[in-house]
């Protein structure tokens, strides 16, 4: 009874606090900057008219729906080949402010390049400290066409504005053949979705999009506070991310490897207090022994790369299920953390709703992938291996998740039948991480398809897998690959390291994941069918030559 008041206490708890933070987020006032676009560009005619001229209309529509309380200041920045305060921040406390505002931003004319980052930085300054008000909101609205003369110096502008709590904007103008749109959404965008990143390819949307975004700006300022999904770092900042959590991990792999004795022996002692404890809830006698069969199989994990076939063959056998329940929970639990930004953001209502279940649904997406492109698709081929939890990949994705939010670690790793040739290991270990390369192909098809958290984080486990598991530290498979083809392995864990890095900066189109996905599945399929028709291998020949 107890135990029941204090989970009941303990729920109410969290909720309460979780409703306190949105609370105490209520924006009252809002400062607003608006960063616009005058490079030549915007001269380039759309519907009849330039597009600097139809930006002059919709921001003008923007304005004129201001109140005249004091509730909003305002002011407006331009950029070409640099920065210029066109009207500074001021209460849009009458009707001729708004007129005046709108007067300057009429004298705007395009010509020049796309210097964003100036912009940015003086928006940035206008803002911080801004009208100087408490409870105040603080959004930047930017506006522009094309792609910035420097992508690093724009993207670091945008993150250093963020981190003092303005919320920023991107609303997208033109074509979308170019990649300006990724970028103002990717890189720049508060989120890259609707309506922090809007993008306008028809005139007569423009003064839509400008509308709703006046409207909304109470809604948008306090987002800030409550903010779904991870941002992605500078290309410096997250080398150093990555590097990092790369060789906490690494370290932590090969001593473990060192010291695999000495773990099963503590594992072993903590087995030991866990039956204890269970046995105290006087479970039922045939799940007693299922968890105990499971903790010796772990503790045999630690050291063994070898395990022997059962008696009777299984697709999938009950500790695998069980490796699979226990690896989404870690996984889950870390990637939620990571995705929310940690305490106390993982207690938030919003996001509750917004990221829990789509992390939900990624970590089961990609533990189930995980464990049928290599331990499943060994036995459809008539060889044996188990999945099986691994404690020093569930510290390692720990560590290196809460200390760096870039988890990498794999919670789980393939244990091989006795008797499998060491060749063929290699061959299989070549083809997971193919299976691995199309899976996050799938992951960023749904982000280009609106869905950022399942996208994002789904795309970053999955490759964070890849190039964990590449790692050539027994009993890792990347040892096996390894000894058997250094050429294989330099290309699968180079590729799967720079791919990752990739998608934690995201600074690539997400369509270069998604081509070598269906290059890799169709490596796969040709793998699989030539295998099956013709007995040949395509991936024995291209990673032990002709004479395999």
């Amino acid at each position: 009874t107890i135990h029941k008041y204090f989970i009941v206490a303990l729920f109410l708890f969290f909720i309460t606090y979780s409703l306190q933070c949105q609370a105490m987020a209520k924006i009252q006032y809002i400062d607003v900057v608006l960063v616009l676009d005058v490079s030549g560009s915007m001269r380039k005619p759309w519907n009849g008219e330039t597009r600097l001229d139809i930006l002059k209309a919709s921001v003008k529509m923007f304005i004129e729906q201001q109140p005249v309380d004091g509730s909003i200041y305002l002011g407006v920045v331009s950029f070409s080949d640099h920065a210029t305060t066109i009207f500074q921040l001021s209460c849009i406390d009458n009707e001729g402010v708004k007129t005046s505002i709108i007067n300057s931003v009429y004298g705007l004319k395009a010509k020049g390049k796309t210097y964003m980052d100036d912009g940015i930085r003086a928006g940035h300054s206008m803002l911080i400290p801004g009208s100087g008000r408490k409870g105040v909101g603080k959004v930047m609205i930017i506006v522009s066409d094309g792609i910035p003369e420097n992508k690093e110096a724009t993207a670091q502008a945008a993150n250093d504005a963020k981190k003092d709590g303005i919320v920023v904007v991107g609303v997208f103008i033109g074509n979308l053949s170019q990649t300006g749109d990724e970028f103002l959404r990717d890189r720049i965008a508060q989120h890259p979705e609707y309506p922090y990143f809007i993008s306008v390819t028809n005139p007569e949307d423009l003064p839509k999009a400008f509308k709703y975004l006046a409207e909304q700006l109470y809604a948008i300022a306090e987002e800030k506070e409550v903010g779904v999904g991870r941002e992605p770092p500078p290309i410096g900042e997250g080398a150093k991310i990555v590097g990092a959590s790369a060789i906490v991990s690494f370290s932590l792999v090969t001593v473990s490897a060192i010291l695999s004795n000495q773990i099963a022996f503590l594992f072993n002692a903590l087995s030991s207090r866990i039956l204890s404890f269970l046995r105290s809830l006087n479970l039922p006698d045939w799940l007693q022994n299922i968890l105990q069969q499971y903790l010796e199989d772990v503790i045999k994990s630690i050291r063994e790369e070898e395990v022997p076939p059962p008696t009777k063959w299984q697709f999938i056998t009950i500790k695998e299920l069980i490796t699979i329940v226990f690896s989404m929970s870690f996984l889950f639990f870390v990637y939620y953390w990571v995705e929310c930004g940690g305490f106390p953001y993982i207690f938030y209502l919003k996001n509750i709703f917004k990221i829990l279940l789509p992390v939900a649904v990624t970590v089961f997406a990609v533990i189930v992938t995980d464990a049928l492109s290599e331990a499943l698709l060994i036995k459809v081929f008539g060889w044996w291996a188990e999945y099986s939890i691994w404690p020093q990949g569930v510290l390692s994705l720990i560590i290196t998740g809460f200390l760096f939010s870039s988890p990498f670690a794999s919670p789980s790793r393939v244990l091989y039948g006795v008797g499998v040739p060491s060749k063929e290991k290699a061959r299989f270990v070549f083809a997971k991480f193919l299976c691995q390369l199309f899976a996050a192909s799938i992951f960023a098809l749904l982000y280009i398809f609106g869905f950022p958290v399942i996208g994002v984080a789904g795309l970053l486990a999955i490759l964070m897998i890849a190039t964990f598991s590449l790692i050539p530290v027994s009993p890792l498979a990347g040892k096996i690959l390894l000894k058997k083809s250094k050429i294989g392995w330099l290309i699968a864990f180079s590729l799967a390291f720079l791919l990752y890095f990739l998608a934690f900066t995201r600074i690539v189109p997400m369509l270069i994941f998604v081509a070598l996905g269906f290059l890799a599945a169709l490596t796969l399929i040709s793998e699989i069918v030539l295998s099956a028709v013709f007995k040949f291998s395509l991936l024995r020949t291209l990673l032990f030559g002709m004479s395999s």
